[in-house]
């Protein structure tokens, strides 16, 4: 046997430092590998369905698996080693390096109408009543009276002596002075809106509203006759005309 020399000795073992540097480049392929690993399991967990088109991608067993960019919301697939058994077979990206994903379908969202708040009927005031005062004929023996009386308006669900009625009132007033053999009957009326019985019970209030105001003018109460009729069944347009006190000449 030959001798070995110390310098030769130290020769076929590797120095201290170099040892490191050796160790040091192992843990970095191994980090490398994990990473990757990582990168593709994780490439899985966020990726989303592929379209069924492509249920074939990435599943041959080939390698490189393929790997998702959330970025751009698909798979990258670029695979160079076959399989064992896939020799014959596709085992490939065929030609496919990038597939997206499918997007799911994101349902209108509903909007809800609004329910339209209930329309609130606003009453208007009678402040005109377009009408001709009726001459009422009076016969008296020996000789015909014409004289004119107008009937007095209301408005909605209210038995008040209204400014106009007022002024109306006084001028019927004057007339009865002026006959003082002419009597009245006063018949006081609703629209038919709202209950039967209330309706009678307004127009009653309405008549007795109207006589009182008579009464209070000078004219006498043997002279006024009333009458409640209650609700007159009219078209929608005539209610106003509706709400009333007739002044007829009472026979």
């Amino acid at each position: 046997m030959g001798v070995i020399s110390k310098q030769e000795k130290m020769k076929s073992y590797p120095v201290k430092g170099e040892r490191r540097s050796e160790m040091g480049k192992a843990a970095k392929i191994l980090l490398v590998l994990v990473v990757a690993g990582l990168v593709l399991s994780a490439g899985k967990v966020m990726g989303q369905t592929l379209p069924e088109k492509f249920s074939w991608y990435g599943e041959s067993g080939a390698t490189k698996e393929p790997v998702y960019d959330a970025q751009k919301g698909g798979y990258w697939w670029m695979p160079t080693q076959i399989p064992s058994g896939m020799e014959n077979a596709q085992w490939g990206n065929r030609g496919y390096v990038f597939v997206g994903t499918a997007k799911e379908k994101v349902a209108a969202p509903v909007i809800e109408k609004k329910a339209e708040p209930p329309v609130k009927v606003v009453e208007k005031v009678v402040t005109k009543v377009v009408e001709k005062p009726v001459e009422k004929i009076v016969k008296v023996p020996g000789k015909t009276l014409v004289i004119n009386l107008q009937d007095v308006y209301f408005n909605y669900d209210s038995a008040a002596i209204t400014p106009l009625a007022a002024q109306t009132l006084k001028e019927n007033a004057s007339v009865l002075k002026a006959n003082p053999s002419v009597n009245v009957l006063l018949v006081g009326s609703a629209s038919p809106e709202g209950a039967t019985d209330y309706n009678l019970k307004l127009s009653e209030r309405r008549v007795n509203a109207v006589k009182d105001y008579l009464i209070k003018e000078g004219i006498s109460a043997d002279r006024l006759k009333t009458n409640a009729a209650g609700e007159i069944e009219v078209e929608k347009p005539s209610w106003p005309f509706a709400r009333k006190v007739k002044f007829a000449v009472a026979e």
